[in-house]
């Protein structure tokens, strides 16, 4: 990872989503590759492998696999693009469209339900894109 792609990394995660997220993130022991990543990923990966969310908590058809296959595309996205794909509705190509904003995820209560909302989200657009 090179400079450029850090900063590319700090400077997403001074948008609106990632701010929330890092404030669950906080609340964690989580010390996990969160300066590597934007901050909304790495609240999804606290929530999997500290928080044991499963796909199979979720209804549909995609399974924890392609939840983490998917985790991992967005984690080697450019860092504001992931951002704006975690924001916007799957069904939707209306970039101005959004439907998970920083107040969806300060509204929960707690890193886990954080957690479980942007994997919900993600695991929701993937269920329309299959």
């Amino acid at each position: 990872m090179t400079g450029q792609d850090l900063q590319k990394i700090k400077a997403a995660n001074l948008l609106p989503l990632n701010q929330a997220a890092q404030s669950f993130l906080d609340q964690t022991s989580w010390r996990g590759p969160s300066t590597m990543e934007i901050a909304a990923i790495a609240l999804m990966r606290w929530g999997m492998e500290e928080a044991g969310m499963q796909a199979s908590e979720m209804p549909g058809r995609s399974t924890q696999e392609q939840l983490e296959s998917q985790v991992n595309r967005l984690s080697e996205m450019d860092p504001k693009a992931a951002t704006e794909w975690l924001e916007r509705a799957a069904e939707s190509d209306d970039p101005d469209e959004v439907t998970l904003t920083a107040q969806d995820l300060q509204e929960q209560e707690t890193p886990e339900e954080a957690a479980y909302l942007l994997l919900e989200k993600t695991f929701d657009k993937m269920e329309v894109l299959m």
